[in-house]
């Protein structure tokens, strides 16, 4: 396994958590055939480092196609090991200097669907707390198998976050994220979860009418889940663009209002290097995908 090329940005954010950051999106090789990305982003609030974030992988490909993301693009070709999950996570986070930061934090969050192999990343989860046990972990899913919620609850896996992305936006129903919240209820995650929180990208004219907004009120509205909204990362060749600071208003203060948690959460808009965009960038001459 070794990086073939490194992308990086540095931008500004609008957060209540930092205000800056330097992303550093590694295009990692597997063998010849298979290749990866992984990401580790370096967070500052007024200069002074809060934490260390790697983005981790766990598919070569994804067989979600999520409509805003590069990732839908890329063919699944196979799962990747909780061994070979470690190296690509040990193989990025060596490139910087971690130990200067309070807090390192592995995020499942890169390309693939945690929730298709929950066993697998439990594994790589307990090898990545046997290296640094005091670092943080964030599993982000869109719970495509719920099943995978109780692996994870069955672990006793401590100080874990779920977060979980909601990408079913038809105006007529919300039933896969509603299905989720009842699995929740009906097995306590919240006993067993450090924080439980739904993230909902805002795409202009996709899924930020009030139709949308008078969903997410009935299904979160007194329910002790946290919801993220979060602008879209444009992507290459992506006809979407993010909602406007506005319609994000609106959304974060109506869900106030209905006593839901909610915060807004801004990302770098044209960006290069999200999520699938370097191995799509990194084409055959051919113009295959690699």
């Amino acid at each position: 396994m070794k990086i073939l090329k490194c992308y990086y940005e540095e931008c500004s954010y609008d957060s209540y958590f930092f205000n800056r950051q330097e992303g550093y999106r590694y295009l990692i090789e597997i063998d010849e055939k298979n290749h990866i990305e992984t990401s580790v982003y370096l967070h500052y609030k007024n200069n002074i480092q809060q934490a260390i974030v790697v983005d981790i992988s766990c598919m070569v490909g994804c067989p979600e196609k999520c409509f805003f993301c590069s990732s839908s693009k890329l063919e699944h070709k196979r799962n990747l090991t909780a061994i070979e999950i470690l190296e690509e996570t040990l193989l990025v986070l060596n490139q910087h200097q971690y130990s200067s930061f309070s807090n390192v934090v592995f995020s499942f969050q890169g390309i693939g669907e945690p929730s298709l192999i929950p066993k697998e990343i439990t594994t790589a989860i307990i090898l990545l707390r046997n290296y640094i046990p005091n670092s943080k972990i964030t599993i982000s899913t869109t719970g495509s198998n719920v099943k995978a919620f109780n692996t994870w609850k069955d672990s006793l896996l401590k100080d874990i976050k779920l977060q979980i992305s909601i990408t079913d936006y038809s105006i007529k129903d919300f039933k896969a994220i509603e299905h989720i919240v009842k699995h929740f209820e009906k097995h306590n995650m919240l006993e067993s979860f450090a924080e439980i929180k739904f993230n909902y990208v805002l795409v202009n004219q996709a899924n930020d009418t009030d139709s949308h907004l008078q969903n997410l009120i009935s299904i979160f509205r007194h329910k002790p889940y946290i919801i993220r909204l979060s602008k879209l990362n444009h992507c290459i060749d992506n006809q979407y663009i993010s909602s406007s600071v506005d319609v994000f208003n609106h959304f974060s203060e109506e869900l106030s209002k209905n006593n839901i948690t909610n915060y807004i959460f801004g990302s770098q808009i044209k960006s290069s290097i999200g999520c699938g965009q370097l191995i799509y960038l990194n084409n055959n001459q051919d113009g295959q995908v690699l």
